[in-house]
């Protein structure tokens, strides 16, 4: 088969060949056996999401392979209540574990 009528082929019925991680990095690579064509693809392990510490919201995740870190913040958010003055009035709840606020926008009182 000819190489354009093989590169074709795999266009339609896709590339064969193993993927393989050529180093350290979480970077696989894979030489279809047919067409030569490389492709690569990053593919993390990732541990699971664990507290950086234990009264705070942020979160952090590992990389197995090449110990790559991710991080997040989860907050452990109380219930709403109404704040603000007579013209105008917002919602407020607080974080449980960290103290932080979150608001929503002013809204007008109506009479």
């Amino acid at each position: 088969m000819s190489m354009g009528l093989t590169r074709a082929y795999c266009a339609v019925v896709g590339h064969t060949g193993d993927w393989t991680y050529p180093d350290e990095r979480c970077v696989r690579v894979r030489t279809c056996e047919r067409c030569g064509e490389v492709t690569n693809k990053q593919e993390r392990t990732w541990t699971a999401f664990e507290r950086v510490e234990t009264n705070w919201c942020e979160q952090e995740r590992r990389c197995d392979r090449c110990r790559a870190v991710e991080s997040r913040v989860v907050h452990a958010w109380g219930p709403w209540f109404y704040v603000g003055t007579q013209q105008h009035f917002r919602q407020r709840h607080t974080c449980r574990r960290c103290g932080a606020e979150e608001y929503t926008r002013y809204l007008p009182r109506i009479s």
